[in-house]
């Protein structure tokens, strides 16, 4: 019991020495303002449409999990047409293939790339980022087999600072 205590109180000391020592070099505590307000997936276009299509499309069966379910988890950071889907009340589908996957604990995971060059201008509002969507089942043993590649424009628009994920055009599937 005594070890239990000392341990107790060193580690309250150590987080409170963190939390109240003084600046060194402009650091304070634990988080740096200059740092903590650098988000490149609100700032930056390509890393908005690789963010938000990867979790989009990326959902667990083997969970319960559904496409559906994960629109309405990507909501905020969606507009348009997404985000009046993301909003609805509608039941989620579930395919044979669906009750398969979740059955033998699988998950469906999308890879998402850039596809050519984006030249995005600073003052933009609206952009398409042409994204490339590898979908592959990774089965519960670690085991993959690839679904289908997908060709993508992402239609972004940019809303209170933050880029936004609108529609996607799916172009051809591999």
């Amino acid at each position: 019991m005594g070890v239990c205590l000392v341990v107790a109180v060193v580690s309250v000391g150590v987080i409170v020495w963190s939390v109240t020592r003084p600046a060194v070099d402009g650091f304070v505590g634990v988080g740096d303002p200059e740092v903590d307000s650098v988000d490149p997936v609100k700032q930056d276009a390509q890393n908005a449409a690789i963010a938000v299509v990867t979790s989009m499309l990326s959902y667990s069966p083997a969970m319960g999990e559904t496409p559906d379910d994960r629109l309405r988890v990507e909501k905020d950071r969606l507009s348009g047409q997404l985000r009046d889907a993301a909003e609805s009340n509608h039941e989620p589908v579930r395919t044979k293939k669906w009750y398969q996957w979740q059955q033998a604990g699988d998950r469906i995971m999308v890879f998402v790339t850039i596809r050519g060059d984006s030249d995005i201008p600073e003052d933009a509002v609206s952009v398409v980022i042409p994204v490339t969507a590898r979908t592959v089942v990774r089965h519960k043993n670690g085991d993959e087999t690839p679904i289908h590649t997908n060709d993508i424009d992402a239609h972004l628009v940019k809303e209170a600072g933050v880029w936004k994920v609108a529609s996607l055009d799916y172009l051809n599937s591999k």
